[in-house]
């Protein structure tokens, strides 16, 4: 009886420390597929004037939204000089408790289309009638696209 009584103990204390690593073998498939999945998935990038200068290494899948605080009401407004490495789409953005005349954002959502050693988009803040040059501020990247 007491080797029975032996032998059922030892068979629960095998499924015990089976049970106890089985949770790390997850955990440790787990990471490695997280890891691997990070590699391949897209990267969003989220710039504001802070990152003025910035240089970025981009993938193909990447996405970059650039974030520039504008006051159209003034007659500037921030606009992308042309660039064949990305698609952009523009959008202004107000507050929701902003009052009449009150500034907002203006959004620009960059995706690669070609990749290249080494290029730069600018923005400028300017008045559409004014010329270039009279741009009250600029903004720009430097990128390369893998």
């Amino acid at each position: 009886m007491a080797g029975y009584i032996m032998e059922r103990q030892n068979t629960h204390k095998r499924r015990m420390a089976k049970q106890h690593i089985w949770p790390a073998e997850v955990v440790f498939v787990l990471i490695v597929l997280f890891s691997f999945l990070n590699m391949h998935c897209m990267q969003e990038y989220q710039l504001s004037e802070a990152d003025n200068g910035r240089k970025l290494q981009l993938k193909m899948d990447d996405h970059v939204v650039i974030k520039l605080p504008a006051s159209p009401g003034t007659g500037y407004n921030w606009e992308v000089l042309p660039n064949n490495h990305f698609s952009v789409s523009h959008q202004y953005r107000t507050q929701a408790d902003a009052g009449i005349g009150a500034g907002g954002m203006d959004v620009f959502e960059l995706n690669p289309q070609t990749q290249v050693q080494n290029g730069s988009i600018r923005f400028l803040y300017r008045r559409s009638w004014e010329d270039a040059s009279k741009a009250g501020k600029q903004f720009s990247i430097s990128y390369q696209i893998q």
